[in-house]
């Protein structure tokens, strides 16, 4: 269910409007909160440098890549696929 959010996202594009935000579990083992807004662009979803931090995540851009480590000490590694972006 999408709770009310009236705070605007600040530092992308200048600043976005939010619609509101829902709270989900996900399979970070923990719920997460995800605002959406209306925003032009090619992510699905943006995850905050505290919250990578917090996973322990690596990220390279230039590579479309993320790499984090499971709780069973595994490195997991996630990449997007350029040509599906564009």
């Amino acid at each position: 269910m999408v709770q009310p959010h009236a705070s605007p996202l600040l530092g992308f594009a200048g600043g976005v409007k939010t619609r509101g935000y829902v709270d989900l579990m996900t399979t970070f083992g923990q719920g997460q909160l995800y605002l959406l807004v209306d925003a032009n662009t090619l992510y699905f979803s943006l995850i905050s440098r505290k919250t990578l931090n917090e996973f322990r995540a690596i990220v390279s851009t230039s590579h479309l890549k993320m790499r984090f480590p499971t709780l069973t000490r595994e490195i997991v590694a996630i990449k997007a696929d350029q040509k599906q972006e564009g």
